[in-house]
């Protein structure tokens, strides 16, 4: 790592120390606790998008309607999660698990070379639909540096450990390139441009931006991961 570049979690913590006393004291970070998405949370995790992403999700309603039909969000329960602060959600990472259209036979990020273990493709891919934290919880301004992305790299690390348990290369992400936030958030994590592509995820998201002209433009990132099996 070169001395331009740090590690996300050493610049969190140094902006937690750099916080006024009352600031360390609204929020504590041992009440945080992260548990997987079930078919009977995933509203909850409907409810954190809903109200802290920029996009607009009302084709997913029908009319009169709080919550989306159930076939609408069960593809979205396998390894996703929920960030609780004490008994109340606050965040959530949203999955999906699919193939991606074809497989790349090389990628610019891997040799070439390697055992046909290695080689061999993983059984599905987990994509990374969202990421999504409350802007506010019990008063506590969560969308706010530091905890929002403290938040944000917990529940990617919890998804990335899931993803190795799971014996898998490596783990997708859908960015909107517009949003700048966004790529960078993936980008300082490891992840780069994938040359993979899933029309059928990607064709499942339904939502407009009312705060852009600029209508969503989704590409694929991807992070290899070292497991027991691709080491």
């Amino acid at each position: 790592m070169s001395d331009k570049e740090s590690d996300p979690l050493d610049d969190l913590n140094r902006k937690y120390q750099e916080l006024s006393i009352s600031g360390k004291s609204s929020f504590n970070y041992n009440l945080l606790r992260i548990v997987d998405v079930t078919i009977h949370s995933v509203r909850q995790s409907w409810i954190i998008l809903k109200e802290s992403l920029s996009y607009d999700l009302s084709y997913y309603l029908e009319e009169g309607k709080m919550f989306p039909d159930f076939y609408l969000m069960k593809r979205y329960v396998k390894f996703s999660s929920l960030a609780f602060i004490s008994l109340y959600s606050a965040a959530t990472m949203i999955c999906e698990v699919s193939n991606p259209d074809c497989s790349p036979s090389s990628s610019k990020h891997g040799s070439g070379k390697g055992s046909k273990s290695k080689n061999k493709p993983d059984p599905f891919s987990v994509i990374i639909v969202a990421v999504s934290v409350l802007p506010n919880h019990t008063g506590i301004g969560l969308c706010k540096f530091p905890i929002f992305i403290f938040l944000a790299v917990r529940l990617l690390d919890y998804t990335i450990n899931k993803v190795k348990e799971a014996k898998l290369s490596k783990i997708f992400a859908i960015a909107d390139e517009n949003n700048r936030a966004t790529i960078d958030f993936y980008n300082n994590h490891g992840f780069y441009r994938s040359s993979s592509t899933f029309s059928d995820v990607v064709s499942n998201l339904k939502v407009k931006s009312p705060e852009s002209q600029a209508p969503p433009s989704f590409i694929i990132m991807e992070r290899p991961l070292s497991t027991p099996e691709t080491k």
